[in-house]
């Protein structure tokens, strides 16, 4: 007989159990109508609130009926089971019950279906939990094998790489590795094999679009599955290579600032040389040179160039360029601004940057001005022409730098320049002193020797004491000259760098 089911008991757990059922054919045996509850094993006292009692010996159909459950054909389900004689599993929702079954039906013989369930509510919450975990949780997670198989991620993947779950599936995981990192990849994967657990491990994935980010792993293995989760740290890695090489440039360019303090003469174009090459190479640029104004000519003349290898150099191309050709270039430079062209290909044909950058097969360029007070003496540039390049803040501050090296460089080897020129013409026209006062002395000499000779002579003759003072008189003025004469001869060899010694025996 049936019993009415409590309300109060239609949320008890169906747990685990085992129903056997003998089918309930047609008349002409050729299809089954219904079935026989004959044995029912479980270990609670009731199933949804029907004791094992008041299960035995009922139809199914009473029972589904009494349940008023609809929404799930349970009968169809035991019906297909015994008709094709296979085993038939399905997970149902009893919706009179509220709890999620695991059904299978397995046919004994042409009478016989036993009927295995169990209580899936739990591990179906279980999982949906975790399934909303996942899907909240920031980090990147994965679960796959040793051969590098992905078998399920977290949805993260998606919007860090832009792959779908399924996509990933597909891909090996060290098909998207860095070429780079593929070795130190597979390192990795041998550790976890033997145990041991991976921290703190950045590498770099390729995204769906091509590039790549960097990660930072955790993994560990479990059973023969490796379980990691990885976390997207691409920006902080960025902006500490870009702090690191900041750093460096900025070492770079001190390092040549002290070495042009006390920079020979005759090595200031080498140096200009140096510093293009130097930043040039590590700000990876193609093309690094210095220009200077004349704005008496109203031109400007590449002075100083450096090329990576394969950049053709234009140095030669490049001289005496009309500044009207340039106004933009020159009205900037001469109000102390840097000049910074992303794009050439975005210019105007028809500008004057444009037909000059072009033909050079610049891409992208930023030229800073050598100024000197309110002066502009010229400006320093680099060129990429095999990509474009952004130039951040702290490289444009670093390049000023630069800018202001090469200026005082420059004013450095001008004043030089100036006091060399002076210095050589004083060092002419004392020379010509010197050579005026040899020639002087010797042009007085000449007379001066006949006066002495002859005064001289005189005095061995008659003569007055008075005529004879006055000779004297004559004679030693004569001498006297004479002795002042040759001092200054003498001191005209030694400027002149001819003085030459006299080697005598002396007794000391």
């Amino acid at each position: 007989m049936a019993t009415s089911l409590n309300p109060d008991q239609r949320t008890v757990d169906f747990a685990h159990g085992l129903i056997e059922m003998e089918a309930r054919y047609s008349t002409d045996r050729d299809q089954v109508t219904d079935f026989l509850v004959t044995q029912v094993q479980t270990s609670l006292p009731s199933l949804g609130g029907l004791t094992r009692s008041e299960l035995i010996g009922r139809s199914a159909s009473d029972i589904l009926a009494e349940m008023q459950d609809q929404k799930e054909d349970w009968m169809a389900l035991f019906k297909q089971a015994m008709q094709t004689g296979q085993t038939v599993e399905k997970e149902l929702f009893g919706y009179f019950y509220k709890r999620w079954v695991f059904v299978r039906c397995e046919p004994v013989d042409a009478k016989k279906l036993v009927v295995i369930f169990s209580d899936t509510t739990q591990r179906r919450a279980a999982e949906a939990d975790l399934k909303r975990f996942l899907e909240l949780d920031l980090d990147l997670l994965v679960i796959g094998n040793f051969e590098g198989k992905i078998i399920k991620v977290n949805p993260a993947w998606q919007r860090v790489l832009g792959y779908s779950p399924e996509e990933l599936r597909s891909i090996n995981y060290f098909d998207i590795l860095h070429p780079d990192d593929l070795k130190k990849g597979k390192e990795n994967f041998n550790l976890l094999s033997k145990g041991q657990q991976i921290t703190n491990y950045i590498n770099r994935i390729k995204t769906k679009e091509g590039s790549y980010r960097y990660l930072e792993w955790r993994s560990r293995m479990f059973d023969t599955l490796v379980y990691g989760s990885a976390r997207d740290v691409t920006d902080e890695v960025l902006r500490r290579q870009q702090r690191d090489y900041t750093t460096e440039l900025e070492s770079i360019i001190l390092k040549l600032a002290m070495r042009f303090i006390h920079l020979p003469q005759d090595e200031y174009d080498t140096a200009m040389n140096d510093i293009l090459r130097i930043i040039g190479e590590y700000a990876q640029v193609d093309r690094g040179y210095i220009f200077a104004y004349d704005f008496e000519a109203q031109t400007c003349s590449n002075t100083h160039e450096w090329c990576a290898s394969g950049v053709s150099p234009e140095i030669d191309n490049l001289q005496n360029i009309p500044l009207e050709s340039l106004p933009d270039w020159v009205a900037s430079h001469r109000a102390g601004q840097l000049m910074h062209i992303p794009d050439v290909d975005m210019l105007a044909p028809e500008s004057g940057s444009y037909q000059v950058l072009k033909p050079q097969g610049i891409r992208t360029l930023i030229t800073l001005p050598l100024m000197h007070e309110d002066s502009c003496l010229g400006f320093v540039g680099f060129d990429v022409v095999e990509h474009l390049r952004q130039w951040t803040s702290n490289e444009i501050s670093i390049l000023k730098m630069a800018a202001h090296i090469i200026t005082n460089s420059r004013i450095k080897y001008q004043i030089n320049e100036e006091m060399d020129r002076a210095r050589q013409l004083a060092e002419t026209m004392n020379k010509a002193k010197s050579q005026f006062l040899a020639n002087m002395s010797h042009e007085i000499r000449t007379p001066l020797n006949a006066v002495i000779g002859f005064t001289d002579l005189l005095l061995n003759t008659n003569l007055s004491e008075t005529q004879k003072q006055y000779v004297e008189s004559a004679h030693v003025s004569a001498r006297s000259l004479m002795d002042i004469i040759n001092e200054v001869l003498d001191f005209s060899k030694i400027e002149a760098g001819k003085l030459e010694l006299e080697v005598t025996e002396t007794d000391i």
